[in-house]
């Protein structure tokens, strides 16, 4: 998790019209892994917890896809493109 909030605390300084964009996304990261982390590893309330946090990143991925392939949003994509590095990595 820290890698990516690095990432994102980055994107949200440089860019600060991007910082309310990166805050959303770490925001509801932070939360979903605080429910995983309680949880006792290969429970179920673990597996529930982490199928969540993993379909988040999913998301995030589908949603760097769309904006890095619309034309109009190109250079706002490429302004976030740093944070999305990150992203499904693990």
């Amino acid at each position: 998790m820290v890698h990516v909030r690095r990432d994102f605390i980055r994107v949200g300084k440089g860019w600060p019209e991007q910082n309310t964009w990166a805050v959303q996304w770490l925001r509801t990261l932070y939360q979903l892994n605080d429910r995983r982390l309680p949880a006792e590893r290969g429970s179920a309330a673990f597996w529930e917890a982490d199928d969540g946090l993993r379909q988040a990143v999913a998301a995030m991925k589908t949603r760097r896809e769309t904006d890095v392939a619309g034309g109009a949003r190109r250079r706002r994509a490429g302004r976030r493109r740093r944070a999305w590095t990150s992203i499904g990595r693990g």
